[in-house]
């Protein structure tokens, strides 16, 4: 199965199964920065307090627009077995997403 079939997978899974929504806010959720990296296959990731940067595969169920420099509350899980070639960090499932003002 190819990555973007996986990938497909995910984000309906998501959508369907999206148990967060953006005005409720992540209770545990840790802090980041949305940033456009502008590298071939590698655009948007997310940068956390430590400088470490996730890959996030479904951002756009949240439906909050991308703009650079957005600060955000997330929590996520790791995906082991997905891959991707920007190579900028780890691969992630975004469970719940706030936009900080």
């Amino acid at each position: 199965m190819n990555i973007f079939k996986i990938l497909f997978i995910l984000v309906t899974f998501t959508l369907v199964f999206q148990s967060c929504k953006t005005d409720e806010g992540c209770p545990d959720g840790i802090s980041g920065t949305l940033v456009e990296l502008n590298l071939d296959g590698c655009s948007w990731v997310i940068e956390l307090e430590d400088n470490k940067k996730i890959i996030p595969v479904n951002f756009d169920s949240f439906g909050i627009e991308k703009e650079n420099d957005i600060k955000l509350l997330i929590t996520y899980s790791q995906l082991n077995d997905v891959a991707g070639i920007c190579m900028a960090g780890k691969m992630v499932e975004l469970s719940c997403v706030q936009k900080v003002k």
